[in-house]
């Protein structure tokens, strides 16, 4: 859902993968932490969207950490 550079919220993976929302928020956390994701909260800082930063998107639905290259469809 992040390779095409969209920000997700744990709401939004849950509702699309039909996943419980703890669930989607962890594993969205989990990525974070690894530095394979960022996030940022808006006006509402209960809200937060996660992203995979720019640097890692060298092209549409490509997502490369530079020691692993994943082409998404």
């Amino acid at each position: 859902m992040m390779a095409g550079g969209r920000q997700i919220t744990a709401t939004d993976l849950a509702t699309e993968t039909k996943r419980d929302f703890d669930i989607a928020s962890k594993h969205l956390h989990v990525l974070r932490e690894a530095g394979l994701a960022d996030s940022r909260t808006g006006d509402d800082h209960r809200l937060v969207c996660y992203f995979i930063p720019t640097d890692y998107l060298p092209e549409p639905d490509v997502v490369d950490y530079g020691f692993c290259r994943l082409r998404l469809r």
